[in-house]
């Protein structure tokens, strides 16, 4: 499952330095102090992966009425991003914890539902999440090579391809007078960058790809086979996704649609789906194209 809110184990150590070596306080008042200033610190604030980050959580119980439009990241800033519009007539229980920083996002996200007996307008959700990720490209129906198809983005060439996927997932449920419904998930999404590439003219022509700095990955030049001349700076966040989803619809409208396909693994997913009555899914999704440094790992590592 999902791991919301990064951490890292917090670990302190003092020592006084000074001429001849190092000198330890022992008088207990001070380690009291001490310590106290440490306990306290620890808890007044989250520690994080990253020093720059967001964190938004939050609870909803709401009765009547209701509007809601919410957006969380922006899209290749922070590797995706969720759209969600909820509306109509009822009661609504809604939970949501969301942290992002740059090239990642990760969102766990739930809500119940009752439509009221006499509503005039159903409640209705709907929730969109677009990955930065490119997907697959084609040329004449065959498949573009990785080795090309990044280096033609970072250039700005992609339009010479045919890209078979939107690169998301959406569902939408809207639910009948005095009927419930349930939508619940949790998913990762990261997106590090590319460090680039320019094109060589001269010997037949190639691409020459440049150095990747601290949080960028980049080709090798290597006869290996293809996917595997990768290398990346110690804070590279990724390149995947990885999503749990619950959805319950006990009478109305279920629409899904998935469009999700990748370059490295030739994965390839696209659903469209309506059901006019009752519907429950409960699905997970793992798509892996580079993993994480192992830098940005380290607040996985309990042991």
């Amino acid at each position: 499952m999902v791991k919301y809110l990064r951490e890292t184990p917090c670990s302190k150590y003092i020592s006084l330095a000074g001429k001849g070596g190092v000198f330890f306080v022992k008088v207990r008042s001070m380690l009291v102090l001490l310590l106290a200033i440490i306990i306290i610190y620890s808890f007044s604030f989250p520690v994080e992966s990253s020093s720059k980050y967001m964190h938004h959580e939050v609870s909803y119980e709401m009765e009547g009425t209701i509007n809601l439009k919410k957006q969380a990241g922006h899209k290749c800033n922070t590797g995706a991003e969720m759209k969600q519009v909820f509306n109509g007539t009822g009661w609504v229980r809604k939970f949501s914890n969301i942290y992002m920083e740059i090239h990642f996002l990760q969102v766990l996200d739930n809500n119940d539902w009752i439509t009221a007996p006499d509503a005039l307008e159903n409640l209705e959700i709907t929730t969109t999440i677009a990955l930065c990720a490119p997907g697959k490209y084609v040329y004449d129906d065959i498949p573009v090579a990785v080795e090309t198809l990044f280096p033609m983005i970072y250039l700005g060439f992609e339009r010479a391809f045919v890209p078979l996927t939107e690169q998301i997932w959406a569902v939408n449920i809207s639910t009948e007078p005095n009927y419930t419904g349930s939508l619940h998930m949790g998913f990762d999404a990261a997106y590090g960058p590319y460090a680039g590439a320019f094109f060589w003219p001269f010997d037949g022509g190639r691409f020459v790809y440049l150095p990747a700095v601290r949080n960028e990955w980049r080709f090798v030049d290597s006869p290996d086979l293809e996917g595997s001349n990768v290398e990346w700076g110690p804070d590279y966040v990724g390149d995947y996704f990885t999503i749990q989803q619950y959805a319950k619809n006990t009478y109305g409208i279920t629409r899904r649609y998935i469009d999700i396909s990748s370059p490295w693994s030739h994965g390839y997913l696209s659903e469209g789906l309506m059901v006019v009555g009752s519907a429950e899914i409960r699905e997970a999704l793992s798509l892996r194209n580079i993993v994480p440094a192992a830098k940005a790992l380290s607040w996985l590592t309990l042991f």
